[in-house]
């Protein structure tokens, strides 16, 4: 038996080689009701972000993978943690766990998430002596909000 996540990556990079500024994706785990409500919420949350960010540009590229859990795959800890860092295009990938029950404000859920991820790459950057690079990023989190 082959146990395969769905991993949806609604802003990649694109056929000239360049890439968002800030992206999302999501690794789904399973395919239980929870995991579907999540799956809703976090296409609304890509959309907001993609428009929250326009076409800012920024010295560190943030993709923020989010991790549902299902019954193939579930995540095995419980706070953001940085995954890559891609020297050539600067970018940094952060894999953040989301529970199994979408809470009663999912879409903020995810933002405040967000958040506690840059917390983790302002970490990283800190100590090489990039701290400000993230600044930006946590701007164009901190306004997303549903798109209407």
């Amino acid at each position: 038996m082959v146990l395969v996540a769905e991993r949806r990556i609604l802003t990649e990079l694109s056929e000239s080689g360049e890439h968002r500024y800030l992206s999302t994706g999501a690794i789904v785990g399973g395919q239980r009701p929870s995991a579907r409500s999540w799956s809703e919420t976090y296409k609304d949350w890509a959309q907001a972000l993609k428009m929250a960010s326009g076409d800012k540009d920024g010295p560190l590229s943030v993709s923020f993978v989010f991790l549902v859990p299902g019954e193939f795959l579930a995540p095995d800890f419980t706070e953001p943690k940085i995954t890559a860092f891609r020297r050539k295009t600067q970018q940094i990938e952060v894999q953040i766990p989301v529970p199994d029950a979408p809470p009663q404000m999912p879409f903020d859920y995810l933002t405040l998430a967000a958040l506690d991820a840059l917390n983790v790459i302002e970490e990283w950057a800190r100590k090489r002596k990039r701290a400000d690079d993230v600044q930006l990023a946590r701007k164009v989190v901190s306004s997303v909000t549903p798109i209407s």
